[in-house]
């Protein structure tokens, strides 16, 4: 005997839910993606500035992770002193 069980899923419970836990419920999930931003410390740094000037002098692609508001962003672009 198949029997399918047709079930609302997430429906059913957001329908007694209060809007504005279901807006707080959401905003916790968004939170939870987010990371904390990175600290670099001076030789990090030193070797991204060493890396930066090798691709300026010859013209080299590099990948960029950016931190913004909590969430890393990688930019790719390429280098030229011209």
């Amino acid at each position: 005997m198949d029997v399918m069980i047709r079930d609302r899923g997430n429906r059913k419970w957001t329908a007694i839910m209060l809007p504005e836990k279901v807006a707080a419920v959401k905003q916790e999930v968004i939170n939870l993606e987010k990371v904390k931003q990175p600290i670099l410390d001076e030789d990090r740094l030193t070797k991204i500035e060493m890396l930066i000037h090798e691709a300026m002098e010859y013209n080299l692609q590099l990948k960029f992770k950016l931190f913004k508001k909590g969430y890393i962003e990688s930019a790719i672009h390429t280098l030229s002193t011209t």
